[in-house]
């Protein structure tokens, strides 16, 4: 956030010579968050002196692992007390489902019908609803956690009816990967898996084995822009550009 002693000195800037100040913001929103702050804190006169340019960030492409990672992660949970048996569902919906972490903690009882096979997700990421398909696996598991399920407001409760914390599940899927030896390789860390990675895994996984389309995928995901869906494709071109190096040359 801008600070008051960085817009003293743009001011000073500004006034010392006649060319106009450019403020990098990370986003479009950020623009109007600036652009209101510089209003209100700079005089009227500085305020067409003033741009703002959305600054270009590096490109990276979504940190992923395999199915083979994901059932030796969901191994490592009891299923013979309650907890494991919660949780293992919750690790199948981001894992089948590619749900963000918050939409599995503000999920009803009503959200997951499984007589349509849907779990409808309000007022998700943008303030947007949507629908999106359980597969047998999420059912199985999803099923087998209302069985035990307490009395609560929230699909994916406390054992005391009360709602999870995202803290929580973050540190659920932090200590089955360490368990389970799982790890995303970063430059030169390693790190444990977090249910983020499970829903980039989640699309990556329907894109490469022809499932859905990338219109399909941006629909799942909840994307307002096809244009953050499309690091999918990067991944499955990259699986693609590996294979062709492996073809047999015609020369030796």
């Amino acid at each position: 956030m801008i600070s008051k002693e960085y817009l003293d000195s743009v001011r000073q800037q500004l006034d010392a010579n006649d060319e106009k100040y450019v403020i990098e913001c990370s986003s479009k929103n950020q623009i109007s968050q600036y652009e209101a702050l510089v209003k209100s804190y700079l005089p009227e006169a500085y305020w067409g002196r003033v741009e703002y340019k959305v600054k270009r960030m590096g490109f990276k492409l979504p940190k992923i692992i395999d199915q083979r990672s994901v059932t030796r992660m969901l191994k490592q949970l009891n299923l013979s007390c309650s907890t494991g048996i919660r949780n293992y569902a919750i690790i199948m919906m981001l894992y089948r489902a590619g749900l963000r972490v918050q939409e599995v903690c503000n999920l009803s009882l009503s959200d997951v019908n499984f007589d349509t096979g849907l779990i409808y997700l309000q007022q998700a990421k943008g303030k947007k609803d949507r629908y999106v398909p359980m597969d047998d696996d999420i059912i199985r598991s999803s099923q087998a956690w209302i069985a035990i399920r307490p009395e609560s407001d929230y699909f994916f409760s406390t054992l005391e009816g009360g709602q999870l914390d995202q803290r929580y599940i973050r540190e659920v899927c932090y200590r089955i990967s360490k368990k389970a030896g799982v790890f995303i390789q970063d430059g030169t860390e390693k790190k444990p898996v977090s249910p983020h990675k499970l829903r980039h895994t989640c699309f990556s996984e329907l894109l490469r084995e022809g499932t859905c389309n990338i219109r399909e995928i941006q629909e799942l995901a909840g994307h307002s822009s096809i244009s953050t869906t499309q690091i999918y494709t990067h991944i499955v071109l990259n699986d693609i550009q590996n294979k062709i190096k492996k073809r047999k040359g015609i020369t030796e």
